[in-house]
């Protein structure tokens, strides 16, 4: 019996583990568990618990109480607060013949405090970025050259990580950090981000080195990938070429019925990874006739932030004003998306600002529209001009959005 703690929603480290000994050849019995009710993990598995978070006082009991009941076996955290505080309580799991799947203490604390690891990695001469504390400007000194990366001490992941350009940069950002209790550390910037890997290695039995795995990170079309680059043969693995440990590690595919060891590692597509590869796609320099250049993001009608613009002919000019804003309001209450009265009584820079941000349509009321109730619609992609009746702008308007 397993429990797998902080199995939050997709892409989570506790969610992925859990995935992965469901599709094991094992007949696991998975316990789950997490402190929110809106986790869709603990909706994925026939056994979770809801519990405090890793940080409250009864955490450890409720862990505990869920091993009793459940009788399990081994425990695996799944978010770093649990690891870490699971880590803390070895002993008294081990004392209950609980087997926690775990660094040990001193190993987590040092991983965590990103200063020390730097510390520890240049003692036993491993290459590592120059990094110290930020206490007072004093520390700017120890900078050599710009840019630098500014980041909290503790802490995972991306989040709350600086570039600074100069020194004003540095204080600015530090004390950012230093706003909202984070303790920031200078370390200096590696600019060659296409070589970045991320290296995994396997100790077990009492240290021994099981295996290896290289991955460097590839971007295509916005979206990042993790290919092998190598993998240490060790004892681990040198049998992989045997049916049994074929059946041990891959996927049975009934079709062939042939078994296979699949060799895509850690796919990931996030949402900002997504966003980028759509704005990559869209955006356009275009050379026009008369020798300029235009910016147009050609993104789907669906897709963009503004679905059309109102533009007055003129600002000052109280009836056209008036008759853009009921066009406005009455496109605005279809539900479709914003829509923006754009008021700047410049109309050639009002088209090209709306190109640059992919505003399908713009709709223009001028004099003409005073006499006959039409308007002039221009189409983002191919700038052309057409007039159209006030009345019909509505079902245009949807056509073009729901295209």
């Amino acid at each position: 019996s397993v429990l797998i703690t902080g199995v939050g929603g997709a892409g989570t480290l506790g969610r992925e583990l859990m995935k992965t000994l469901e599709l094991s050849l094992n007949n696991y019995k998975i316990i789950v568990t997490n402190s929110s009710s809106l986790s869709v993990g603990l909706y994925d598995n026939d056994k979770s618990y809801l519990i405090s978070e890793a940080i409250g006082k009864s955490y450890i009991n409720d862990i505990l109480n869920i091993c009793k009941k459940e009788k399990i076996d081994v425990i695996i955290g799944g978010s770093e607060p649990e690891i870490k505080k699971l880590a803390e309580n070895y002993d008294l799991f081990l004392k209950n013949k609980i087997f926690l799947l775990s660094n040990n203490e001193k190993i987590i604390n040092l991983c965590s405090d990103k200063l020390k690891l730097s510390e520890f990695l240049i003692k036993n001469k491993i290459k590592s970025p120059k990094t110290f504390a930020f206490h007072t400007k004093k520390d700017i000194k120890k900078i050599e050259s710009y840019p630098v990366i500014i980041k909290p001490r503790t802490g995972s992941g991306s989040r709350n990580i600086h570039l600074a350009n100069d020194e004003d940069e540095v204080v600015f950002f530090s004390n950012y950090l230093k706003k909202y209790n984070l303790e920031p550390i200078i370390q200096e910037y590696i600019p060659n981000f296409e070589e970045e890997f991320t290296i995994g290695i396997l100790y077990a039995d009492k240290g021994k080195l099981k295996t290896s795995i290289a991955m460097k990170r590839i971007l295509e079309g916005g979206i990042y990938d993790e290919t092998i680059v190598n993998w240490e043969r060790t004892e681990f693995n040198q049998n992989f070429d045997d049916i049994n440990a074929e059946k041990a590690t891959g996927k049975y595919n009934p079709e062939t019925k042939e078994w296979v060891v699949p060799y895509v590692i850690e796919p990931a597509a996030g949402v900002e990874r997504g966003v980028l590869a759509i704005l990559n796609e869209a955006y356009k320099v275009e050379e026009l006739e008369n020798g300029k250049e235009r910016t147009v993001l050609s993104l789907k009608p669906h897709l963009s932030p503004i679905k059309a613009a109102i533009i007055p002919l003129k600002r000052n000019n109280k009836d056209l004003v008036n008759i853009a804003k009921e066009i406005k309001n009455t496109l605005q209450g279809l539900g479709l998306g914003r829509v923006l009265l754009e008021n700047s009584g410049n109309i050639g820079k009002s088209y090209r600002r709306h190109d640059e941000i992919g505003t399908p349509i713009c709709i223009t009321v001028d004099f003409e529209s005073l006499e006959n109730e039409t308007i002039t619609i221009r189409d983002r992609d191919t700038m052309e001009q057409s007039r159209l009746d006030i009345v019909a702008v509505s079902e245009y308007f949807k056509n073009t959005i729901n295209n």
